[in-house]
């Protein structure tokens, strides 16, 4: 039988908040990893912080969340100010303002070729400079968010997250006009998928 712990931390300097739950204490990672939390606060997040910004899993049997604040009049989150980093390291960048009111979660795949109009594929398929520069976070529900990406991408393919974190869709198509902002929702997917 396993005990789950569940602890947070309130960052003072700004407005999120970080959670830990581990479902097993007697794991391995737990072991190694625990000490990290002994000054955090037992038990889950203050209410005002309602809305998951992040979520990884660390290990098994343990998920990490940043906690932000959104209220229901704004879909804005806090963390609209936060630039979500989808460039090469050291690439020159730009970026591109987003707004996602579409999916749980959002991940962008940028891409440095054009779409080949005989296959449809852009990059993963071969070739110089074909692999996808990913964003380095998921656009979260009801963020509004800045991306920095390389001055050299020139395509995108959006994937769509389910709440459990698993991919719920990947787009058919890629996007091609990363220059203007863009509000992700329904009409803007169904416009993509008709585009290739």
């Amino acid at each position: 039988m396993f005990s789950t712990l569940v602890k947070s931390y309130v960052h003072p300097t700004e407005p999120h908040c970080e959670m830990v739950t581990c479902r097993d204490v007697t794991g391995s990672w737990w072991k190694a990893n625990g000490w990290r939390y002994n000054t955090w606060t037992s038990g889950p997040c203050p209410g005002k912080f309602n809305f998951v910004n992040e979520k990884d899993a660390p290990a098994p049997n343990v998920e990490h969340q940043t906690m932000g604040v959104k209220t229901a009049d704004s879909m804005v989150d806090t963390f609209a100010d936060v630039p979500i980093h989808c460039n090469s390291q050291g690439a020159k960048t730009r970026t591109i303002a987003v707004v996602n009111k579409l999916s749980d979660s959002i991940k962008l795949r940028t891409c440095h070729k054009s779409v080949d109009p005989v296959t449809g594929w852009a990059c993963n398929h071969g070739g110089p400079d074909s692999e996808f520069i990913d964003c380095a976070t998921h656009i979260q529900s009801g963020i509004s968010a800045v991306l920095e990406i390389d001055v050299a991408a020139v395509t995108a393919l959006p994937v769509l997250f389910a709440p459990s974190g698993a991919v719920d869709k990947v787009s058919n198509c890629y996007m091609t006009d990363l220059s203007k902002p863009v509000t992700m929702d329904q009409a803007w997917w169904d416009a993509l998928q008709k585009s290739c």
